[in-house]
């Protein structure tokens, strides 16, 4: 993840496995909020289409704590699959 802040807008890009995509969040105080579209993934004439919905992190002296949720979901079809990630340790 590579972001960049201008005031309280920030941008940038997202890298999860081989899937990229752009982050679009604000900043408030230590907390970042944000959702990210990732590129589209097709195989044997599927596409999938991936999307960070909710990141939500707080930096704080000892690291950084959180989590943010992925969605997959197929066009055309009903449903998604929902991956929720909570970061366990990360210390800086």
């Amino acid at each position: 993840m590579t972001l960049t802040q201008n005031q309280s807008a920030v941008s940038g890009n997202v890298l999860l496995g081989a899937i990229t995509g752009t982050f679009l969040g604000t900043v408030s105080g230590s907390t970042l909020t944000g959702t990210a579209v990732m590129t589209d993934i097709t195989e044997e004439d599927v596409t999938l289409t991936t999307r960070i919905s909710n990141w939500k992190t707080t930096l704080s002296s000892s690291g950084l704590s959180g989590g943010f949720t992925i969605v997959f979901s197929v066009p055309g079809e009903s449903g998604a699959a929902t991956l929720t990630n909570t970061i366990v340790q990360l210390t800086h």
